[in-house]
């Protein structure tokens, strides 16, 4: 699926929300979707899952009371894009076919909104195959963002 990724760049705080005293932002600003710093869009190729079963056997890790790891989104990307730990994924509703999302298309609905906790590689033969992101469910309220994301001229598409 296609989804939106917001970049963001740690050199430069957002000018709209970010408070140099406090050193917070605000979580609703529709400038920099809550990161506090400068965001750039990027248009995805990912595969959104809650799970990743396989045939093998592993050991459980220990967790807190009440979170198990099938409960974690996971955002796979191709060894191309690389997340970072920090930044968003946006999983959307387009205003156009899925095969003519690359060109104009624009999101106009969000469906989930997730934060990147940690990436972990998948490696074969020492190469990076593709990217598994761990992420979180944004809980603040996402709708303050869908009309960020369709007036949002530039959105960059990476497969």
């Amino acid at each position: 699926m296609w989804v939106v990724y917001t970049r963001s760049d740690d050199r430069f705080p957002c000018q709209a929300c970010y408070d140099l005293n406090t050193r917070t932002s605000r979580a609703t600003c529709r400038i920099c979707f809550g990161t506090g710093r400068k965001v750039t869009l990027e248009r995805w190729m990912a595969c959104y899952t809650n799970t990743l079963r396989g045939t093998q056997t592993r050991d459980a890790p220990l967790n807190l009371l009440g979170w198990t790891p099938e409960n974690e989104p996971l955002v796979l990307t191709k060894s191309a894009n690389i997340p970072v730990i920090g930044d968003r994924f946006f999983l959307v509703e387009w205003d156009r076919a899925k095969t003519k999302i690359p060109g104009q298309a624009r999101p106009i609905r969000i469906l989930e909104a997730l934060n990147v906790a940690w990436v972990e590689p998948l490696l074969a033969k020492g190469e990076v195959i593709y990217y598994t992101s761990h992420c979180d469910r944004v809980t603040e309220n996402i709708r303050d963002y869908e009309q960020s994301l369709y007036d949002t001229a530039v959105i960059t598409t990476r497969r």
